[in-house]
């Protein structure tokens, strides 16, 4: 700024504003201090870190085997280090209290856990080189176990800062051993990802019997990870981001020009479910997909114009025997129009714990703020008139209700 100044490229006055400014922020600050009052302690933070993640994981594959109330003896395979509770860079976070295992969260319930690495390190020693996992002799070790569980992460140094991920896979050797662990116990075997995005699971998924998706879960992922995997909470997590099939399907794969400097991201509106829709591409796990050990059946969709909002009203019933909340999503598909819009957009959700055999009702307000589009010409944003289709889904491709109405 000096040397800017000094070249007469900025006033003093300029600079008197700029610095105005921040002394306004400064004051701002000052004023605020005397309100932030601390009102929760740390067993409270702690408890808020724990519901987070029961209201927060994605069960994405489930083939009957969970809950497991039955289980007395487990087996948590993987080798996933303490740091797998959050991501990288300015991600990577210093936890107030210790964070524990999965294995000792199991132990916490009283439930016995094989001490599989140990078992595996002897039965493997002397053969660790990649064929091993090819032999039976690299799995024998969780035989004696119930339910074998293995819990896998993406690293701090994979999900970061500055930079992409070049591929969405596991390491190969984490992928072969969860494929032999699944494929010698089959009907037991359950996976348990830490990772903060979308990983291709296309390698090993029918070898396994269930996935839970806990993302980076924070200072109690595993007491919580261990709750809803033993039915003590039922999973109601939905998906934020598209898990597609394979990396050539999503929506920009960018050349890299180098580490930190150039990506061009050429999507436009055309991110997330908006591209799969568009260019007509299954995904493996759609935008808004989440499993539960509920089961809920939707009903008698009304949409109704109220100037500037939309009332949606519609009921859920949970025709099952388990407690459960449901993420149900509300889609809008535009009228005909001479811009370029998506099939379907987003424009209001609503979660509802509903207990085993009865129904809620569901009304959510919309503004049509939501439902506007932003015109270049006008530099304006502008709601289309013509008729909408409101649809109401459990997730972005799986619609229940659909209603159309003039606006």
């Amino acid at each position: 700024v000096k040397e800017a100044y000094d070249k007469g490229e900025v006033t003093e006055e300029e600079i008197d504003v700029c610095a105005g400014r921040t002394i306004d922020l400064i004051n701002k600050i000052q004023e605020m201090k005397p309100l932030r009052k601390t009102t929760t302690n740390l067993e409270d933070r702690l408890d808020i870190a724990y519901q987070g993640v029961i209201g927060g994981a994605v069960l994405l594959k489930n083939d009957g085997i969970l809950p497991i109330k039955d289980a007395k003896k487990v087996a948590v395979a993987g080798d996933v280090k303490s740091y797998s509770f959050c991501g990288g860079g300015s991600a990577h976070v210093i936890p107030s209290t210790p964070v524990i295992s999965l294995k000792d969260a199991f132990i916490e319930k009283g439930i016995e856990v094989l001490d599989t690495l140990k078992i595996l390190y002897s039965t493997w020693h002397g053969h660790l080189e990649f064929s091993s996992f090819g032999a039976t002799p690299g799995v024998g070790a969780y035989q004696d176990a119930d339910y074998v569980i293995y819990h896998t992460a993406l690293s701090k140094d994979v999900e970061s800062e500055g930079f992409d991920r070049h591929d969405i896979r596991l390491d190969a050797v984490d992928e072969a051993h969860i494929r032999q662990v699944g494929d010698t116990y089959k009907g037991k075997t359950i996976v348990v990802i830490n990772s903060g995005a979308p990983i291709d699971v296309s390698s090993w998924i029918d070898h396994v019997s269930a996935v839970l998706y806990v993302g980076f879960g924070g200072s109690r992922q595993n007491q919580a990870t261990v709750d809803l995997l033993l039915g003590n909470a039922c999973p109601s997590g939905k998906l934020t981001e598209t898990w597609p099939m394979k990396l050539e399907d999503i929506s920009c794969l960018n050349p890299y020009d180098s580490y930190m400097m150039k990506n061009f991201y050429t999507d436009g509106i055309y991110v997330g479910y908006r591209h799969y829709d568009k260019n007509n591409i299954t995904p493996r796990y759609e935008f808004g997909y989440g499993l539960s050990y509920s089961k809920f059946d939707y009903s008698d969709l009304s949409v109704t114009d109220l100037g500037d909002k939309l009332q949606v009203s519609y009921y859920i019933k949970n025709v099952s025997n388990v407690d459960g909340k449901e993420i149900s999503q509300i889609y809008m598909y535009s009228p005909a129009t001479e811009i370029d819009r998506p099939v379907k957009e987003l424009i209001g959700y609503d979660k509802t714990l509903i207990k085993a055999g009865e129904t809620a009702k569901i009304t959510v307000s919309i503004d049509k703020e939501v439902m506007c589009y932003f015109d270049v010409d006008t530099d304006a944003f502008k709601f289309e008139k013509g008729t909408y289709q409101i649809a109401v889904g459990a997730s972005s491709r799986d619609i229940k209700l659909r209603e159309k109405i003039e606006l």
